[in-house]
C-alpha cells in the first residue's frame, strides 16, 4: 500500500489497527538487509529487531548490530535502544519531564518516538537545555516578583561543596506593635 502511495492513515484503516502500529510496521521494514536476514534466520528476536528502529539511521544500525553479533549484548534491547540514541534526551529524564513534549516541539525541537516501547526522545538537546533553562528563569522572575529579594535558579546538580555556602536561619523573637497586638488578640479571639 506505501508503494501505491497509500497514507499511513489509510493503511490503518485497512487493516483496523492504530496509526503508530503502522508506523512501527513501516519502520521495522526500513531495517538494513542483514537485520532483516537475521530476523527471518530467528537469530535475532522480534523485541530485537524492534530495538534498533529507536533511530532511522541505518549505518548506525547496521553497525552496532556487527559490532554487538556474537556478544552477551546482542540480545539485549535497552543496551541497543541506549546505545543508538546515546545523544538524546528522553521524556523520562529531568529536563524532558521539566519542559514537557508540547512546549519542546512549539519551539521547533523534533521528538523521536519508540515505536514498539513507552520511550520518547528529544533529538535535539541544546534546545531541551536552552528550554529547561528559560522556564527555571521564570520561575525565579516569578518569585522575585513576589518580594523574595533573593532567588537563585540552575539545572547543575547541588552538592555539599554548593549548599555549604547558606546559613542556617534561626527564628528571633520580635516586638509587635500595640495595633499588631490587638489585630492578634481579635484574630484570637474567633477561634
Amino acid at each position: 500500500m506505501m508503494k501505491a502511495k497509500a497514507s499511513i492513515d489509510d493503511i490503518a484503516k485497512a487493516f483496523a489497527v492504530t496509526t503508530r502500529h503502522v508506523r512501527g510496521r513501516l519502520r521495522l521494514a526500513k531495517l538494513p538487509t542483514s537485520l532483516l536476514e537475521a530476523l527471518r534466520r530467528d537469530e535475532i528476536t522480534l523485541n530485537v529487531a524492534a530495538a534498533y528502529t529507536v533511530s532511522e539511521d541505518t549505518a548506525a544500525q547496521e553497525t552496532l548490530f556487527q559490532r554487538l553479533s556474537g556478544t552477551w549484548q546482542a540480545d539485549h534491547v535497552e543496551h541497543i535502544k541506549r546505545t543508538l540514541m546515546m545523544d538524546q534526551d528522553r521524556n523520562c529524564d529531568r529536563l524532558g519531564r521539566f519542559v514537557g513534549c508540547d512546549e519542546y516541539e512549539a519551539a521547533g525541537g523534533v521528538i523521536r518516538e519508540d515505536l514498539f516501547g513507552e520511550d520518547i526522545y528529544f533529538t535535539d538537546s541544546a534546545l531541551l537545555q536552552a528550554l529547561a533553562e528559560s522556564k527555571l528563569d521564570a520561575i525565579r522572575q516569578d518569585l522575585l516578583s513576589e518580594g523574595w529579594l533573593w532567588a537563585e535558579a540552575t539545572l547543575a546538580p547541588m552538592d555539599w561543596q554548593a549548599m555549604e555556602c547558606f546559613a542556617r536561619t534561626y527564628p528571633q523573637q520580635v516586638e509587635i506593635s500595640t495595633e499588631e497586638e490587638e489585630r492578634y488578640n481579635a484574630l484570637a479571639d474567633l477561634t
